[in-house]
């Protein structure tokens, strides 16, 4: 924005010694006109940057209020949602970059920028069916169901016909309902210890009051 305005100026400057005050005034009215909507766009661009960056620590209802503030800035403006998911990405905030790029992708535009920030949320494409294999049991062992699923949809779609994948996503869909309904029995669970119920209180001797 400033090289914008730099430029401006040195066109001002030399229409005034070449043209009538009038015509500057004129000239100079016009570039204001057409520096300035890219100036307000930048600036929101950056507001929406800064929303993102606010939300490490806040209630989830400041969050939420911080996010829609953010979308609302950039609207539809693919540079704008580009912003948004890099800053998401750049505080681990998965599910608010997942909205920025699916806004982005909607638009039609900066395909190479939904094609990059979906490699970078997904991470490196699979190399091993072996390794995936792994990576989704131990995102499952650490009880990060969706993660684990993105994966195993991945390795699935990568190589369909390897037999671990069935295994994997029986303990998927066990972790997708546990999740669903904690509270739930699951086979095989052992219940919690109780307390031995206390002995009989003996019947009170006959004749006693």
């Amino acid at each position: 924005m400033r090289g914008l305005a730099d430029l401006a100026r040195s066109l001002v400057e030399i229409l005034r010694d070449a043209l009538p005050p009038w015509v500057v005034l004129v000239v100079a009215g016009l570039v204001v006109a057409l520096v300035l909507p890219f100036y307000w766009k930048g600036q929101r661009r950056s507001l929406a940057r800064r929303r993102i960056a606010a939300l490490t620590g806040v209630p989830r209802a400041e969050a939420g209020r911080l996010e829609a503030e953010a979308f609302s800035l950039v609207g539809t403006d693919p540079d704008g949602l580009v912003g948004v998911a890099e800053e998401a990405l750049r505080h681990g905030r998965e599910a608010l970059a997942r909205q920025a790029i699916a806004r982005l992708a909607g638009t039609g535009r900066r395909p190479d920028h939904v094609a990059r920030l979906e490699r970078l949320l997904e991470g490196p494409p699979p190399r091993l069916p072996e390794e995936e294999a792994l990576g989704v049991a131990r995102l499952l062992d650490a009880g990060l169901v969706e993660a684990a699923r993105r994966r195993l949809d991945r390795a699935r779609a990568r190589w369909p016909e390897l037999p671990e994948w069935k295994s994997l996503a029986g303990r998927l869909a066990e972790a997708t309902r546990d999740q669903a309904d904690p509270s739930q029995d699951r086979p095989g669970a052992r219940e919690p210890d109780r307390e031995p119920a206390p002995p009989p209180r003996p019947d009170d001797p006959p004749g006693r009051a």
